[in-house]
């Protein structure tokens, strides 16, 4: 993954993270993609973001990931351009 992803990762402008709703959290591919993140942190910083979600659910059922994707979004110092969140 690192080989693939991170650098294409760096190159961007804008980061778009999408996730479907897993026991009201990511699913686990997004995590691992995430928490590669943390060796890139000062390098990643100053980006944009937009994250998007669906799931079978309502939206507090996204409270979660709403909170998570709010914080991840500060601590990389991106822009959060657009949050996305469709249930059933």
């Amino acid at each position: 993954m690192e080989k693939e992803v991170i650098p294409k990762l760096l190159a961007a402008d804008v980061v778009v993270l999408v996730s479907s709703l897993y026991y009201f959290g990511l699913n686990a591919q997004l995590k691992t993609v995430i928490d590669r993140f943390y060796d890139y942190n000062h390098e990643l910083k100053d980006k944009k973001m937009i994250f998007m979600m669906a799931g079978y659910g309502s939206q507090e059922d996204m409270d979660a990931v709403k909170l998570h994707i709010g914080k991840l979004s500060s601590y990389m110092r991106w822009e959060m351009i657009d949050q996305i969140y469709v249930d059933d």
